[in-house]
């Protein structure tokens, strides 16, 4: 492993996005996470930098790791926050907010998201709004409102769950 980091050593930042670029197109996300970071280290200013930020941010989406994901499109969003893709920042950050809790027994069983803490998802329907309403001629503003229509939707089934727990329970008042 120490040999491959060291290939990367003094390589034209070209040829270490590419291979990054690779890594991607053969979904190898952990070796492109990789990559791109020994691309921003070695080369901490400019466009391939810039590009290599947004990719290491949608490979740990990818590979499930939302935790560094958000961490790593929140230095994005915080470093250039007049970038050109900054719609694609917030809603690449809606996605991993709306998807972050889904855990593992839900995607076999296919149980339902409402009955869930919804602190996440309301943050990615929030970063879907942002999208909205700050770029709505962007090209992920509609995926975004389509996004946000699905999320009430299961806000509104978390209330009707809440409402029927309350009224099994007898506690016509809180119901």
């Amino acid at each position: 492993m120490f040999k491959d980091k060291d290939s990367l050593e003094g390589q034209p930042v070209e040829e270490i996005y590419a291979r990054g670029q690779k890594q991607m197109h053969g979904g190898n996300w952990s070796g492109a996470v990789t990559t791109y970071k020994r691309l921003v280290a070695q080369y901490p200013y400019g466009a391939y930098t810039e590009q290599a930020l947004m990719e290491t941010a949608y490979a740990q989406y990818k590979s499930g790791n939302n935790e560094e994901a958000i961490s790593s499109i929140d230095r994005f969003i915080r470093t250039y926050p007049t970038h050109r893709n900054i719609a694609y920042m917030y809603y690449l950050r809606g996605l991993v907010n709306s998807n972050r809790d889904t855990v593992f027994l839900q995607k076999v069983w296919t149980l339902d998201a409402s009955r869930r803490d919804l602190a996440t998802p309301m943050q990615g329907y929030s970063d879907f709004n942002t999208v909205t309403t700050r770029y709505p001629n962007s090209r992920y503003a509609a995926d975004a409102r389509q996004r946000m229509v699905a999320l009430r939707n299961m806000f509104a089934r978390h209330d009707m769950e809440v409402g029927l727990y309350y009224l099994r329970r007898g506690a016509n008042v809180s119901a």
